[in-house]
């Protein structure tokens, strides 16, 4: 596979970003209908009644069966064999359990008691972890190894575009009727599924000469318990360094809307403008960054440029950020966080010994983006409260996060294309 097949990897990637439509509509509904009904949560929908802080809890409920599943999946994938490729039975059995419990949440949430409505979640979260891992580095078994940071940009794109062009049609469609939302995206992620299944060709792996015959999970393991220390030091440090990295970018999306409100003063309705300035730079500069870390630097050199521009602008919007200085200051912050993220998988992944290991490596890369978004908003909230509720923190904890991403990243020796 020396050329990469654009068509597919352009249906490969259209899986996890119909999967950010996903999200979109579960972190902003699901929360509301939990809370709803409580004294002290202004809303004219009918729900359960929860606080804030149960309603935190449930929502991090998501990543703890992420934590879970996507290791295990990953390595199950990866010693998947069948006619139909590793992952497609990976991310196509799941996808009717998803669609149905998707369906049932705005029913549910109206009609059912709070068990009937969080054991839906429960299987709605459950197959949705199943099936992202899978569907996710799809599109990297199909991408020779030097375009992945192409790859990891068409990602980043299709996911970043679903996710805000689907913020905008949620709305619209939750005003007319709270269940259409959640039947179009069903109909949307069924089509994106439906059409990897059917177009996207999985190629057959046989690693370092060795037979394409069906390893088991514990000699999957065995081959990562054998690594050179060199190996397992990158690994390491990898994790680390993806750790720290989404500690920062979680401030990011968990406080610059109350940054927006409390610190500069702007409108609640235009806070969430904030964050969205730097998605939209970030949209718009990853396939110059993917180009960056391809044809002009190598993809460590490229996210340490990154993470190099990143910290001081973090700095610089805590000390001089004014309500005409933070557009252009989140813009090319947007755009240093590309030049992170269109490295930082095809890093992991190619860090990997062979391509038969790329569900297990890949998976890795899901635990440590968990565990950074789980300690993130943790990590934020104690230093905003410890600075007298001042959300201009948030800054210094997203430069130091950087920081200690950079000084695991330096000692890296793997991850370049193969």
């Amino acid at each position: 596979m020396n050329a990469p097949n654009w068509k597919q990897m352009l249906v490969a990637a259209l899986v996890p970003a119909s999967a950010e439509l996903v999200w979109v509509l579960y972190n902003t509904y699901v929360p509301l209908w939990l809370q709803a009904g409580n004294a002290n949560f202004s809303s004219n929908l009918s729900g359960f009644g929860l606080s804030a802080a149960t309603t935190g809890l449930i929502l991090t409920l998501g990543n703890l069966i992420g934590l879970v599943v996507n290791p295990v999946v990953g390595i199950l994938s990866d010693s998947t064999r069948s006619r139909f490729g590793r992952r497609k039975p990976w991310y196509t059995l799941p996808a009717p359990f998803i669609l149905l419990t998707l369906c049932l949440i705005p029913f549910l949430a109206h009609s059912s008691t709070l068990t009937v409505f969080l054991l839906n979640l429960g299987i709605f979260l459950f197959a949705l972890a199943i099936m992202r891992g899978p569907a996710t580095v799809l599109l990297y078994d199909i991408t020779p190894s030097k375009y992945r940071g192409l790859a990891a940009a068409l990602s980043g794109v299709a996911g970043g575009t679903a996710g805000i062009l689907g913020a905008l049609a949620a709305a619209a469609l939750f005003g007319i009727r709270p269940e259409l939302p959640f039947w179009v995206v069903s109909g949307v992620v069924g089509a994106a599924i439906l059409s990897a299944a059917v177009y996207v060709r999985e190629p057959a792996i046989q690693a370092d000469g060795e037979s394409a015959s069906r390893p088991s999970p514990g000699q999957l393991l065995g081959q990562l318990k054998s690594l050179p220390r060199e190996h397992l030091t990158s690994t390491l440090l990898l994790i680390f360094n993806t750790f720290f990295t989404y500690i920062a970018f979680g401030q990011m999306q968990a406080f610059t809307s109350s940054y927006g409100v409390s610190v500069l003063g702007l409108a609640a309705a235009n806070s969430s403008l904030v964050y969205a300035a730097g998605g939209a730079a970030f949209i718009l500069f990853s396939f110059p960054a993917s180009a960056i870390a391809t044809k002009w630097l190598k993809r460590k050199s490229t996210q340490m440029l990154g993470i190099l521009i990143f910290a001081p602008l973090a700095l610089l919007v805590y000390f001089f950020a004014t309500t005409l200085t933070i557009w252009p200051l989140m813009a090319l912050l947007g755009a240093s966080w590309a030049l992170v993220m269109v490295t930082q998988e095809p890093m992991m992944l190619d860090s990997a010994p062979s391509d038969a290991l790329l569900g297990t490596y890949s998976a890795i890369l899901q635990v440590a983006r968990t565990l950074g978004f789980v300690a993130s908003p943790i990590l934020g909230g104690w230093a905003i409260q410890a600075a007298g509720s001042n959300y201009n923190v948030i800054w210094l904890v997203m430069a130091g996060a950087q920081i200690l991403a950079l000084l695991a990243l330096l000692p890296v020796t793997r991850g370049e294309a193969r």
